[in-house]
């Protein structure tokens, strides 16, 4: 929001709702700056049964609204939202015919905001800080400034060069902001580190241009504080724009639509126990390094966010940190889009993670975590990589409604390393389609406590490709569970090449054991019926499970010792 201004002289207004003004300049300028309340009055409930709104509370303060009715008898509806800027805490649903309370009240309390403010014709020795009297540096305004104050940066370009802007320690508790949001560029040089925190601050509407590091904490490993970055953006950080940190906590909103990160060297470095949430934004044009790369115990959170037009990777994950990525878009070039290394863990919800249009040469997922760490994929889309995910197995892969298809090579081809005791991996109600040679290969000989596949499609639909739909070779110890008389699989496996298999278990000198009950298959093939299912006769064991070794349209086992319990009568 851009901050008025008003003429006449300086004064303090208490208005009826304990509005102040404590900003003043010159006679003919201030600025207006809305005061911040603590807390709001409660609301009032809501009519019985009835789908509206309860009073606002009449506190100084204001409160948050009443809490909406239910459409019918007990049913109480959600409580009430703040009324902003004042309001209190949102009320929480009521199963009774009232309506949920509003906010929760509070006391009005009245906090005054107090702005240092640098202008681009500000004058160090002549001015005060006042918004008509500004100064000239930011070296000059940060010596002034202490915890509550907030140094404000009027409109316009600030640069380094002209000794506008310098490496500053921003005291415990101050802020920074744009006296417009996106009217304010601040441009340094590619060997200036910009703000060092000594503590929490904020950053609001400001575009940073051409630094070394934009923000990093004094403290290094043990620092601490929070940050709160809104409607800013940062372009061509030649190190990082945000070197974070010790046990700080870091909170960045913008538009979903706004640049947030401009290129081209990483966006987010993150150590130890520091804790990155992104809501919203795009990040394009990064080439080098990782847009955001998290080590130790470092978490990430992603909402709403976007990476395009970029040839390094989206995310990088190392030792113990996780990352959790929802409604989150890759269209990418290079290398690839995530890698995770270590013990670290990804959770990965509602997204569509691809590389550019005409760009297959990288990976969508990069697994190097060899029986350890951890990687859960739901209701997401992968697509155009050479391959979905890679490398090596973590102790547990989880995929629920995934759908991966038009990759060069493969969905998941997962075999280096040694892959460990006790691998989980579970995908459920997923689609692998339209794959250059293989929908899925696991072939490093690991032991798996628990490999089982419910209601997915595997299909190489390309008759040129010479791979198995599905390949599994894994130690004898494994239970490999693709379905089973009481839990039938549900899956579906087909592959178009008549001289390939849709399922190839074993290999040599291993004797493994699948069971593979309730699926669909290529019909009228290698017994299978008119619908491409199995069933066991009656006698013979009451099963069907087949050790053939001869490649087959269907299934292969030619192992000795190895085989594929089809079918099974309760």
């Amino acid at each position: 929001m851009r901050l008025g201004r008003l003429s006449g002289m300086c004064v303090v207004s208490l208005l009826a709702a304990a509005v102040a003004f404590t900003a003043c300049g010159s006679s003919d300028q201030k600025k207006k700056v809305p005061n911040q309340y603590q807390s709001g009055g409660e609301g009032g409930d809501a009519g019985a049964g009835e789908p509206t709104s309860g009073s606002a509370g009449k506190s100084v303060g204001g409160g948050g609204s009443g809490g909406t009715g239910g459409t019918v008898m007990n049913d109480g509806g959600v409580g009430g939202v703040p009324i902003e800027p004042q309001g209190g805490a949102a009320g929480a649903p009521d199963l009774e015919p009232l309506g949920g309370a509003g906010g929760a009240g509070g006391d009005g309390t009245v906090v005054p905001f107090h702005g240092l403010y640098v202008g681009p014709t500000g004058d160090d020795a002549n001015g005060d800080g006042t918004v008509g009297n500004p100064f000239a540096s930011l070296a000059k305004v940060v010596g002034m400034a202490k915890a509550g104050d907030t140094i404000v940066f009027l409109d316009g370009t600030y640069k380094a060069s002209a000794s506008q802007l310098s490496s500053t320690v921003i005291p415990d508790g101050v802020n920074v902001m744009a006296e417009t949001p996106g009217a304010v560029t601040l441009q340094g040089a590619a060997n200036l580190p910009l703000f060092k925190l000594a503590g929490s601050s904020s950053i609001e509407g400001i575009h940073f241009l051409s630094f070394q590091t934009v923000v990093q904490f004094v403290d290094g490993a043990t620092a601490t504080g929070s940050l709160t970055i809104k409607d800013s953006s940062f372009q061509d950080c030649a190190v990082q724009c945000l070197l974070l940190s010790g046990t700080t906590t870091t909170n960045i909103d913008v538009a979903a639509d706004a640049v947030l990160g401009d290129g081209t060297y990483n966006f987010a470095i993150l150590s130890q126990q520091a804790n990155l949430s992104i809501a919203g934004g795009i990040f394009q044009n990064f080439s080098n390094g990782n847009v955001v790369n998290a080590t130790d115990d470092a978490v990430v959170t992603l909402d709403d966010v976007s990476f395009t037009a970029s040839t390094s990777k989206a995310l990088l994950l190392d030792k113990k940190a996780s990352a959790h990525l929802s409604h989150v878009t890759m269209a990418t070039g290079g290398a690839g889009l995530i890698t995770q290394k270590g013990q670290s863990a990804l959770t990965i919800a509602d997204s569509d993670l691809s590389l550019a249009p005409n760009d297959k040469a990288g990976l969508c997922l990069r697994l190097e975590m060899d029986g350890v760490g951890s990687t859960e994929v739901t209701d997401s889309k992968l697509h155009d990589c050479n391959t979905g995910f890679s490398g090596s197995i973590p102790a547990t892969l989880t995929l629920t409604r995934v759908e991966a298809y038009d990759m060069n090579f493969a969905g998941i081809d997962l075999g280096g390393g040694a892959g460990g005791a006790g691998v989980v991996v579970r995908i459920v109600d997923s689609n692998f389609h339209d794959f250059g040679s293989t929908a899925l290969r696991i072939n490093n000989g690991a032991n798996f406590t628990d490999l089982k596949f419910r209601g997915t499609k595997f299909i190489v639909s390309d008759v040129k490709s010479t791979w198995d739909a599905v390949t599994l070779q894994t130690s004898v110890g494994s239970n490999l569970d693709l379905g089973t008389a009481t839990d039938p699989g549900g899956n579906t496996f087909l592959v178009a090449n008549v001289n390939n298999t849709a399922l190839r278990l074993g290999t040599q000198g291993t004797a493994m054991k699948a069971k593979a009950v309730g699926n669909t298959w290529i019909p009228n093939v290698q017994n299978a019926d008119a619908q491409g299912h199995y069933n066991a006769p009656a006698g013979a064991g009451m099963k069907l499970e087949d050790s053939s070794g001869t490649p087959g349209h269907n299934y292969a086992a030619p192992y000795a010792g190895s085989s594929i319990l089809l079918a099974q009568n309760p």
